[in-house]
């Protein structure tokens, strides 16, 4: 598995989707990184990938816990910088040729 594959499949998914990509590799210092930065309509969405290459492991998306997702929240407003834009996570897990995108993760 070449390093960020699963960000490439991802980002071309979400293009594909309507998606326009803002930035990849968002990182806000110490606090961390956002694998995917676009905008869904007047949304900003913030995109954590996974990517598994067996079921070893589970389903990619997952791995995506509370606190990974609290993590990307204040990831989140650090790249805000305080705009009061409309904002979700998303998360897309890939294994093999199946991509799972779960919109506004952070609702559930």
């Amino acid at each position: 598995m070449i390093k960020n594959e699963g960000e490439e499949i991802a980002q071309k998914f979400l293009f594909s989707k309507g998606y326009e990509i803002l930035e990849r590799n968002f990182h806000a210092g110490q606090l961390g990184e956002i694998d995917i930065v676009c905008r869904d309509g007047d949304e900003i969405v913030f995109v954590e990938v996974k990517m598994r290459s067996s079921d070893g492991f589970g389903d990619p998306e997952d791995a995506v816990d509370f606190r990974k997702l609290a993590k990307i929240a204040r990831v989140a407003e650090v790249y805000l910088g305080g705009a009061r834009s409309k904002w979700r996570i998303d998360v897309v897990g890939i294994k093999g040729k199946e991509i799972v995108h779960i919109q506004d993760v952070s609702s559930d």
